[in-house]
């Protein structure tokens, strides 16, 4: 209802982006303050539990996961995409609209996993 209200792009799988958090880590990045960040990494990750087949239904805790103890019963998948921190938009309004953007790519992929596995063979 939120999103659709101020005709934001509607998830099934996340929570929409916190663009002020975002805009104001951009902007840091920019300034000469800071030179050393580059670069901005977007990770996309979906887990399957292997005994149900479930994904992205029921999600292990970080500290399984720290600890290792997920061996076996979960299969991970990451996507990753590097986006150089001058490529981005300048303009605050552009930013947030290229955020939304990638959080409904986000989506997709994570729809697109539910329906085939990475990994998966496929029967023909």
């Amino acid at each position: 209802e939120f999103a659709r209200s101020r005709g934001l792009p509607q998830l099934k799988h996340l929570l929409l982006p916190r663009t002020k958090g975002f805009l104001a880590a951009i902007k840091y990045f920019r300034t000469r303050d800071n030179p050393h960040v580059q670069h901005v990494y977007d990770l996309t990750m979906g887990c399957r539990h292997i005994p149900t087949g479930e994904i992205n239904e029921i999600v292990p805790g970080l500290a399984r996961m720290w600890e290792g103890s997920v061996k076996g019963e979960w299969d991970f998948h990451v996507h990753v995409e590097r986006f150089a921190i001058n490529d981005l938009p300048i303009e605050d309004k552009d930013i947030e609209k290229w955020l939304y953007e990638r959080w409904e790519k986000k989506d997709q992929l994570l729809s697109g996993w539910k329906e085939s596995w990475p990994g998966d063979k496929v029967e023909n």
